[in-house]
């Protein structure tokens, strides 16, 4: 059992006006929509200090919303039979191609369909000797796809998270962004940290944030948008995201942190952030520790993005 969690924040002029449990959704993606609304329907939600027995209450900029989730027994991770894309595979770790979509573990009520549930299914031992996470070095958003490398034993991963902590793990995202860059190549090095008046969101803040670095090259101009290749140097939570967002070029299909600006309507236009792990690279924890580089190819829904942009087409909005 673990203490509830309180939020309060306020709506910015850029959220415009929204349902509440819409909004809330959006808010905390690792709760559903119909948990968010039983909160509502059950006290834990407040709007301008009062409560809202209404999950379609319709709120705007200046509200104050507070929130509530109670405390919860977490229950045990159960393995689950799934289609794992299997990258590369021995007897100390394997690598994973996640599907856009798929949560990496169990969070908040959500505790099946997981990647974690999949893996623990596909190779038991992680469940026995990793439980927490299944081998996990690293994650993904769940709407971003791509490469994920597991540990198969505490020792693989102590080795393999140690190159992400030291930063000479290689990690290269393919992102398609709105607008059109003027220079080829960049850096954009502002910290990162928690957005405390709209968690769970993440904002550039000033010396309180923590480092973050996020190097970039232009693979493709279209019209309106970019095909960018991203390296993170650091790995703060959404990191790339809110650094392309804050330098004016937001993730195409990323409504989180692609709203309130001049390329809304084409960020909307797709239904999932166009952010894809392509490349990772790493020495293996056996000696000679053997560097490893490992790719994988664009997604179906990325490479249709890209060709229509290529095609110089303004791509229609996607129903909600």
């Amino acid at each position: 059992m673990t203490e509830s969690e309180k939020y309060s924040f306020e709506l910015s002029p850029e959220e415009g006006k929204n349902r509440l449990d819409r909004y809330l959704a959006r808010m905390f993606p690792d709760y559903s929509r119909t948990h968010i609304s039983h909160l509502i329907e059950e006290g834990f939600v407040r709007v301008n200090e009062e409560k809202t027995p209404k999950p379609g209450t319709r709120i705007k900029p200046g509200d104050r919303i507070e929130i509530e989730i109670p405390a919860m027994v977490v229950p045990k991770v159960l393995p689950e039979e799934m289609d794992l894309d299997i990258v590369y595979e021995d007897d100390r770790l394997l690598v994973v191609n996640k599907a856009a979509g798929m949560m990496v573990h169990p969070a908040g009520h959500i505790m099946s369909g997981t990647l974690v549930n999949g893996l623990m299914a596909y190779c038991a031992a992680l469940g026995d000797e990793l439980p927490a996470r299944a081998g996990l070095v690293h994650r993904l958003d769940q709407d971003t796809s791509g490469i994920l490398v597991v540990a198969k034993d505490y020792n693989a991963h102590h080795y393999l998270a140690r190159q992400f902590e030291r930063r000479t793990a290689m990690r290269r995202y393919a992102g398609l962004v709105a607008g059109v860059f003027e220079l080829d190549t960049g850096r954009i090095d502002v910290p990162v940290g928690k957005d405390r008046e709209h968690w769970p969101r993440m904002k550039v803040m000033g010396a309180e944030g923590k480092e973050a670095v996020t190097e970039y090259e232009v693979v493709e101009r279209f019209a309106e948008s970019t095909l960018l290749s991203i390296k993170p140097i650091t790995g703060r939570t959404h990191q790339i995201r809110v650094h392309l967002a804050w330098f004016g070029h937001p993730i195409l299909g990323d409504t989180r942190y692609g709203m309130g600006n001049r390329y809304n309507t084409l960020v909307g236009a797709f239904s999932r952030q166009l952010l894809h792990a392509q490349d990772l690279g790493l020495c293996h924890p056996d000696p000679p520790h053997e560097y490893m580089e490992f790719t994988s190819e664009l997604p179906l829904d990325f490479q249709e993005a890209v060709s229509v942009l290529r095609q110089g087409k303004r791509p229609s909005l996607s129903p909600e």
